[in-house]
C-alpha cells in the first residue's frame, strides 16, 4: 500500500515533540513551550489486588523473559500499557487493556524510569503475552515515524519480513547485548533495518509527488463536485453565493485523504463561486480555518497511532478531534495560528512545525484527555488519564533520532494553497465567470531613457474547456513582449501563456494604461493596467559653482557636486574631461538607483588674467541630454605674507600686563607681481584691536608702496594693557587686492603675573590636644614661568601635609594644599598667615591667613563629631580588603648535625570580604562586622577608638568534622582625616616547632601581611 494516504507530517510528528539531539532542522523544545510529565507511580494501582478489568476491557498477563545473567532482575522493572501499571513479579505481571484485535503497545521501565524493553500485543488473541529481545527489538523498529501508516494485520505480517533480513539479524543482536547489561534500550542500528525492509518493498516508499495541480473542481447543472488526486495537506471547501459573498453555503467540509472528492450541491441559479484552500492563505475565510484546524488535527491524531490501535482507529472516525480539541481554541490571534504562518512563510522548519503544535497540546493536557475520552470512549476511570499522557508523551524521547537523514518534503508548500473557480447557473446551463485571467504585476517604476528595465511577467490563463486564440497583445509604446505576439497564439484548455515584458522608454514620458489582450473567448476581462515613466535619470543638486577671487597659484576651499540617479535602474557616468583651472575627480562611475555621487570641486588659478568660467559636463550611458555645471572664478595677483619667527605664526601666548617690552614676531611682505602695489594701512581686527603695533606704522602714513618684486622685513609687538584675550586678524589693506586682502590669524592673552590663593582665609575650628584638623586651599600659578614654591605656616602647630618646600609649579598649574592644626599642650588658641613664596621669581608671593583653638578632651566623641561633620552619619558603604596579600616564610631544621635553611616570600590575592561600620542612637561607633560565604566559618568583632586611631579585633572560629580552629586577627589604623577614611593593616605572625622522633627539630615562621580600606 502506499504511504500518502495521510499528511505528511504523520511521518515526523513523534520525533520532534521531546527531541533532544539533532541538528538546526531538529530544534529541542523551548522553554517557551514546557512539557509536563506525570509520575507513572503519583496515582497508581494497587497491585497488590487482583485486577478486575472493567467492561469492555480484558486482562493480559505479561512474561518478560530476561536473559541468564542479566544485571535486572524481575523486581527491579515496571510493566506498563497505555493506562496502567504492574510493579508485581511475585505472580508475573498484569495490565488492562483494549478487548480489541489491534495492536497495544506494553513497555518495560527500570525502577529508574529509563526505558528497557518493549512489546506490542494483540489483546483478544492471547491471554497472555511474552516480553523478550525479539519482541523488543521488532517494536521498537516498528515505533517509529515510517510505520504508522499500517494497520495492525499488516504490522504482523511486516514483523515476520523483518525478521528474515540480515540487518535485523545484527540489530537484534545489539537490543539483546543491551538487555543483559541491563542498560537503557539502544536503538543504533534501527535506521538499517527499516532502509533494507524499505529497498525491498518499494510500494512501500515514502514518496510524495511533487505535482501542484491537486485539485481539480468540475461543475454540471446540479452540483459541484471537488476532488484532491494526491496531497499530504487537507483542504477546506466554500461554496459562495454572489447574493451572500461573506458565508459559505455549504457546511463545513475537508477534503482529507490523499485521494478523495465531496461533491455539493448548487441549490440556485446565479453566479457562485468555489474556494477551496489549504489553511496557508490566513485570508479569515471559513474554510481556511477549517483546513487549518484539520491538519493541526492530524498532528496531534498521529502522535497517539503508534501507541495504541484503538486511539487510532477510534480519532479516525468523523471529525472528532477537530471538534474536541480545535475548534473552541483556534482563532487568528492563538499561537497555533502565528505557528502555521511562519511555516508558510518558511520562517520555521516543518520538523517546527510539528513540534509546535504538539507543544500546544501539550499544553492543554485536560482538552487531550477529553479527545481521547470523547474520540475512543475508553472503558477506564479517569483518573488514568494522566496516567496515559505520561506515557504517550513520556515515552517519545525514545525517538528522538528517528529522523536522522529521513526525507521529509515540504508538500503544503509545494501544492496550491487556495484554486477558485467563478461559474454562473442558468437552469441546466453552467458558464464559467472568464473566459481568461490575466496575472502578473506590470509596474515599471523609473526608467531611463535608452536603457531597458527588469522584465515583468504576464500570464495569461485560459479558464476554459476548449482553445483559445490570442491574435494579439496591444502594449504601449517602448513596450516589449518576449515571445512577441506577431501571429496567432494558441492557449491549450485550461492551460497558462507566460510572457516576458520589458520597457524602454525613448523619451520622457508616464504611461498609466492598459495591456489588451486580443482573442476569441474574452472581451471584458483581457485587460490588466501597466505603469511606466521615460525620465532623465542623473540629477544635480547646483547648477552653478562660484569660486570667487582667488590669488594665483593658489587654491580655493573645495566646493561639491551631488549627482543623484533619479530612476529604478543603475547608471553608469562617462568620462569627463578635465578643465583649466579646476581640479575634480569622480569617486563613484556607477550609480545605483536613487543612490549620490559627491563630486568635490578646487579652483586653481595660474594665471590674474585668464577667463576661468568653464562648463563642467556630465554624460550617462542613457539617452538624457548633457547635464551642465557652470564654474566661475577670478585668478588674482597680489602681495605674500611670510612669518620668519618659530613657530611660523602670529601666535604671541601669554604676556604680562605689566610688560614693558612685551613679545615680537619677525615677518616680510612681498610684491611678486609686475606691477607696484601700495599698502593703504595695516589693520587689527576684532579682538586683536589695542593690543599689537608695526614697526612700519610711521612709514605707512598716506600709503607705502611695494615695487614691483620688492619686499619689506618688519615687526609685530604684542604689549596687552589688561587681562584679557587678544585674538582677530593682521590685514593688510592694499591697492591690489581690496576685494581678497592679505590677512593672517593673530592670537596673544594679557595676564596679571602673580600666585593666586583660593581661599585666602581659613577656620580650622575647636580641636582636641592630640587630634588634628585640615583645611585646603587652592594654589595657582599665573607667573610667565614655573616657580619654586616655599610655604611657611608661622606656627609649629600648624603644619603643611602635602608639599614639600623648593617643589616646582609650572605655568598655570593648581595644587591643592592641605593644612594641619596639631594643638600642643600650652597652645589655646592660633591666629596668624601661611606665607608662599616663588624664590627664583622676585616679589612674586601669596598669604593665607588662618585662626583656630584647642577644645576638650573627650577622645571618643571628639573622633565621632568629626566623622559626623565629615557625613558619616549613617555608613553602609563596602569596606574593602584590597591589594595583595604578603606571606614571608622562613624555616630552619637541624637534623643529625646539620643545619638547612628554607625561606619563602610570595604575593597573593587578598581573600574578598566586606565590612560595615556606623553609629549607634546614643553616637558611639557600632560594631563592623566581617561576613563570610562559608557556613563552618563563624566570625565575631570587637573594636577600640583612641583620638583618631581605631583598632579592631576579628575573631574566626572554623568548625569541621567535630573539631574547632580558633583565630583573632587584629586591624590597626588610623583615620585620614585628608581624604576621609581609614587605613587598617594586620600582621599575623606564627611560629612553630617541629621534634622528629629520631632526633632533630625544625623552626618555622610564618608573617602575614594585607590592608583594608573603610571608607
Amino acid at each position: 500500500m502506499s504511504l500518502l494516504k495521510k499528511p505528511f507530517f504523520v511521518f515526523i510528528a513523534l520525533f520532534l515533540i521531546l527531541s533532544c539531539g539533532g541538528g538546526d532542522d531538529n530544534p529541542s523544545p523551548t522553554d517557551d513551550n514546557p512539557v509536563v510529565i506525570v509520575d507513572d507511580d503519583s496515582d497508581s494501582i494497587d497491585n497488590n489486588d487482583e485486577l478486575e478489568p472493567q467492561e469492555g476491557n480484558i486482562a493480559i498477563n505479561i512474561e518478560v523473559i530476561l536473559p541468564g545473567g542479566s544485571q535486572i532482575s524481575q523486581d527491579e522493572i515496571a510493566v506498563s500499557s497505555l493506562f496502567n501499571t504492574d510493579n508485581n513479579s511475585t505472580d508475573g505481571f498484569e495490565l488492562e487493556m483494549y478487548d480489541t484485535n489491534g495492536l497495544e503497545l506494553v513497555v518495560v521501565n527500570t525502577l529508574n524510569d529509563d526505558l528497557f524493553m518493549l512489546g506490542y500485543v494483540q489483546p483478544n488473541t492471547q491471554d497472555t503475552f511474552e516480553i523478550n529481545a525479539e519482541s523488543t527489538a521488532l517494536a521498537s523498529i516498528l515505533f517509529h515515524p515510517w510505520a504508522v501508516e499500517y494497520n495492525s494485520d499488516e504490522k504482523t505480517a511486516i514483523m515476520e519480513e523483518i525478521k528474515a533480513l540480515t540487518e535485523y539479524q545484527e540489530y537484534f543482536d545489539k537490543v539483546s547485548l543491551n538487555i543483559l547489561d541491563g542498560s537503557p534500550l539502544n536503538v543504533e542500528g534501527r535506521e538499517k533495518v527499516i532502509e533494507a525492509f524499505l529497498s525491498g518493498n518499494a510500494n512501500k516508499q515514502n514518496t510524495i509527488v511533487k505535482d501542484e495541480d491537486v485539485i481539480e473542481i468540475e461543475v454540471n447543472e446540479s452540483r459541484v463536485k471537488v476532488t484532491k488526486t494526491n496531497s499530504a495537506a487537507h483542504y477546506g471547501i466554500g461554496l459562495y453565493s454572489q447574493s451572500n459573498p461573506n458565508t459559505p453555503f455549504n457546511d463545513r467540509l475537508v477534503l482529507k485523504k490523499s485521494t478523495e472528492e465531496i461533491e455539493i450541491p448548487i441549490p440556485l441559479d446565479g453566479q457562485w463561486d468555489v474556494n477551496v484552500k489549504n489553511g496557508l492563505v490566513f485570508d479569515g475565510s471559513v474554510e481556511n480555518q477549517f483546513a487549518l484546524i484539520s491538519n493541526s488535527s492530524e498532528i496531534i491524531k498521529s502522535i497517539l497511532t503508534l501507541y495504541s490501535s484503538v486511539l487510532s482507529e477510534g480519532i479516525d472516525s468523523g471529525n472528532c478531534v477537530f471538534d474536541t480539541f480545535f475548534v473552541p481554541a483556534i482563532v487568528p490571534s492563538s499561537s497555533l495560528y502565528a505557528t502555521w504562518q511562519q511555516f508558510s512563510s518558511n520562517q520555521i522548519s516543518d520538523l517546527e512545525l510539528i513540534r509546535q503544535v504538539t507543544a500546544y497540546a501539550i499544553g492543554r493536557e485536560n482538552d487531550f484527555w477529553n479527545v481521547i475520552k470523547t474520540c475512543v470512549s475508553p472503558n477506564f476511570n479517569e483518573s488514568f488519564g494522566s496516567k496515559a499522557l505520561s506515557k504517550i508523551f513520556g515515552l517519545l524521547s525514545f525517538v528522538n533520532d528517528a529522523y536522522d537523514g529521513y526525507q521529509v518534503t515540504k508538500s503544503l508548500i509545494l501544492n496550491k494553497n487556495s484554486v477558485e473557480l467563478c461559474f454562473v447557473k442558468k437552469g441546466t446551463d453552467i458558464s464559467f465567470c472568464n473566459g481568461i485571467s490575466l496575472g502578473g504585476v506590470l509596474e515599471f517604476g523609473r526608467i531611463p531613457i535608452g536603457l531597458s528595465s527588469t522584465e515583468r511577467t504576464l500570464v495569461i490563463s485560459n479558464n476554459l474547456e476548449i482553445e483559445v486564440d490570442i491574435n494579439e497583445i496591444q502594449l504601449p509604446e517602448g513596450f516589449e513582449s518576449d515571445p512577441k505576439v506577431n501571429e496567432r497564439l494558441i492557449l491549450e484548455p485550461n492551460g497558462d501563456l507566460t510572457l516576458k515584458i520589458t520597457y524602454t522608454p525613448s523619451k520622457i514620458a508616464d504611461i498609466d494604461t492598459d495591456v489588451i489582450v486580443v482573442n476569441t473567448a474574452d472581451q471584458e476581462n483581457n485587460k490588466i493596467r501597466i505603469t511606466g515613466r521615460g525620465v532623465n535619470p542623473l540629477k544635480s543638486d547646483v547648477t552653478e559653482l562660484d569660486f570667487g577671487s582667488v590669488a594665483v597659484n593658489s587654491e580655493s576651499e573645495p566646493k561639491s557636486i551631488t549627482l543623484r540617479n533619479d530612476s529604478d535602474v543603475e547608471i553608469t557616468l562617462n568620462e569627463v574631461s578635465s578643465l583649466d583651472g579646476y581640479e575634480f575627480s569622480i569617486p563613484e562611475q556607477t550609480i545605483a538607483p536613487d543612490e549620490s555621487t559627491i563630486i568635490p570641486v578646487i579652483f586653481k588659478p595660474t594665471d590674474d588674467f585668464e577667463d576661468y568660467n568653464r562648463e563642467l559636463v556630465f554624460k550617462t550611458n542613457s539617452d538624457q541630454e548633457d547635464l551642465v555645471v557652470q564654474l566661475r572664478g577670478d585668478g588674482i595677483k597680489g602681495l605674500t605674507l611670510e612669518v620668519f619667527s618659530e613657530p611660523k605664526d602670529l601666535n604671541f601666548g601669554r604676556v604680562s600686563i605689566d610688560s614693558q617690552t612685551g613679545e615680537t614676531k619677525n615677518l616680510r611682505i612681498s610684491n611678486p607681481t609686475d606691477i607696484p602695489i601700495t599698502i593703504n594701512f595695516f589693520e587689527f581686527t576684532g579682538g586683536a584691536q589695542g593690543g599689537y603695533t608695526t614697526s612700519l606704522d610711521n612709514e605707512i602714513g598716506n600709503g607705502l608702496e611695494m615695487a614691483a618684486g620688492t619686499s619689506r622685513d618688519f615687526t609685530i609687538t604684542f604689549r596687552p594693557n589688561s587681562e584679557r584675550k587678544y585674538d582677530g586678524e593682521f590685514v593688510v589693506n592694499n591697492t591690489e587686492s581690496n576685494d581678497a586682502p592679505v590677512s593672517l590669524p593673530i592670537t596673544g592673552e594679557g595676564v596679571a603675573a602673580q600666585l593666586t590663593v583660593s581661599p585666602d582665609f581659613i577656620d580650622f575650628g575647636e580641636v582636641e590636644e592630640g587630634m588634628m584638623a585640615n583645611r585646603t586651599f587652592q594654589l595657582t600659578n599665573n607667573l610667565l614661568e614655573s616657580a619654586n614654591i616655599t610655604i611657611t605656616t608661622g606656627n609649629p602647630e600648624v603644619t603643611i601635609v602635602n608639599w614639600t618646600n623648593g617643589n616646582t609649579l609650572s605655568v598655570g598649574q593648581s595644587v591643592m594644599i592641605t593644612a594641619r592644626f596639631t594643638p600642643g599642650a600650652s597652645t589655646t588658641s592660633v591666629n596668624n598667615s601661611i606665607t608662599i613664596e616663588a624664590t627664583n621669581l622676585s616679589g612674586a608671593g601669596e598669604t593665607v591667613n588662618y585662626v583656630g583653638s584647642k577644645g576638650d578632651s573627650n577622645s571618643n566623641s571628639s573622633l565621632l563629631n568629626l566623622l559626623q561633620s565629615r557625613g558619616w552619619s549613617v555608613f553602609t558603604d563596602n569596606s574593602i580588603i584590597q591589594g595583595n596579600c604578603r606571606t614571608s616564610y622562613t624555616q630552619t631544621c637541624t637534623i643529625n648535625g646539620e643545619t638547612t635553611n628554607n625561606s619563602d616570600d610570595y604575593e597573593s590575592p587578598c581573600p574578598s570580604g566586606y565590612s560595615n561600620i556606623g553609629f549607634n542612637e546614643n553616637g558611639t561607633l557600632s560594631h563592623p562586622f566581617f561576613q563570610s560565604n562559608d557556613p563552618n566559618i563563624t566570625i565575631s568583632t570587637s573594636y577600640s577608638v583612641s583620638g583618631n586611631n581605631l583598632s579592631m579585633q576579628v575573631n574566626y572560629v572554623l568548625n569541621v568534622e567535630g573539631s574547632s580552629q580558633n583565630q583573632t586577627l587584629t586591624w590597626s589604623g588610623s583615620y585620614n582625616e585628608n581624604d576621609n577614611y581609614f587605613v587598617l593593616s594586620f600582621t599575623d605572625d606564627l611560629t612553630s616547632i617541629s621534634n622528629f622522633e629520631t632526633g632533630g627539630s625544625c623552626n618555622s615562621n610564618t608573617v602575614q601581611t594585607a590592608n583594608m580600606i573603610m571608607r
